[in-house]
């Protein structure tokens, strides 16, 4: 078999299946639970969703997503043993490194809770839209320090 032939019976074999992939239904994602694992909310509208313990945790990654309808705002939230009140919590999106409390793209954001008590991501304003908030990894991670 000469070479061209090769290389265009694999190409074939690679565009077969490539379109049996794509015509697959795959299933919704399953989001993680477990000691590791806390769902705050998954496919809610407004509220405050749950509140988890992280004072033992020196950092949080808590993956957002929301619908395509979405106009909401989530904000990062945590207290204190010494104030009970929730006050905004800036954390650094993983991908960009952009630093918010109210997260504006779905991704992975990384959480200071050194010192807090306990942790929350509420869901406030517009008119549409659900979102799912979990916290994927709750460990001693160190928040990274940067210098110039």
């Amino acid at each position: 078999m000469c070479r061209v032939t090769r290389l265009l019976l694999s190409l074939m074999l690679l565009l077969s299946l490539t379109s049996a992939l794509e015509s697959q239904d795959f299933p919704p994602p399953v989001y993680p639970t477990g000691d590791k694992y806390d769902n705050l909310y998954v496919n809610a509208g407004v509220g405050s969703g749950d509140t988890h313990l992280v004072f033992r945790a020196e950092s949080l990654v808590v993956k957002v997503s929301w619908s395509n309808t979405w106009d909401r705002t989530i904000t990062f939230q945590a207290n204190t043993t010494n104030n009970l009140s929730y006050q905004d919590l800036v954390c650094t999106e993983l991908v960009t490194g952009i630093t918010t409390s109210t997260p504006t793209t779905p991704g992975a954001y990384l959480c200071p809770v050194l010192g807090k008590q306990r942790f929350r991501a509420p869901i406030s304003g517009g008119t549409a839209g659900i979102a799912t908030a979990t916290i994927v990894a709750k460990l001693p991670i160190a928040m990274p320090v940067i210098t110039r």
